[in-house]
């Protein structure tokens, strides 16, 4: 994509959309804050080139800047709502991972901490166990065991196929009666 596909009308916008900041005090051009809508994460939300879907505005401003869409924008100031084209550049997940822990970013914001479990390591390795299960009669369907566990069919999937709960250790195999033995 080109920068020419961005209409002047939506260009003007964007340019509005943002407060500029005086100069840091190492004399560096200060950062350009997002004014409109921000995500959870904190950084700005605008439509996108198409017009159809939102972007993040860190994206559109380092796409002005370069007339290509990259992978990620990574942003030299640290502020999500930065959209200073000076502050952004292109790069891959890897190196935005690898700035953020050389920067010491990599503890998240207490307002956006996950919510506490709604299960326990042994009750995941029960999951596990029970889905495991050879016996015909005894072996149940990931739905029923969402339902035992009042959780969705889809974190009972995730939590089968290790997408989530790694941590937790294999599932022991049931014993005869077909209940999961003590750990």
């Amino acid at each position: 994509m080109a920068v020419e596909l961005l209409s002047p009308r939506k260009l003007a916008v964007f340019n509005k959309s943002y407060e500029k900041q005086p100069p840091n005090n190492d004399g560096t051009e200060g950062c350009w804050l997002w004014k409109l809508q921000l995500d959870r994460d904190g950084y700005g939300k605008t439509v996108g080139v198409d017009g159809t879907e939102s972007t993040r505005s860190n994206r559109m401003a380092c796409y002005l800047k370069t007339g290509v869409w990259g992978k990620q924008a990574l942003h030299s100031c640290d502020v999500a709502n930065c959209v200073n084209p000076a502050h952004l550049r292109w790069g891959t997940h890897k190196e935005n991972m690898e700035d953020k822990k050389n920067r010491n970013r990599t503890k998240m914001p207490k307002t956006i901490r996950p919510k506490p479990a709604k299960v326990t390591t042994d009750q995941v390795n029960e999951i596990r166990a029970l889905h495991k299960e050879t016996d015909p009669a005894k072996k149940l369907t990931v739905e029923n065991i969402a339902k035992r566990f009042n959780i969705s069919y889809t974190q009972t999937q995730r939590i089968i196929s290790g997408k989530c709960w790694k941590p937790a250790i294999e599932a022991p195999p049931l014993n005869p009666e077909g209940d999961a033995p003590p750990l």
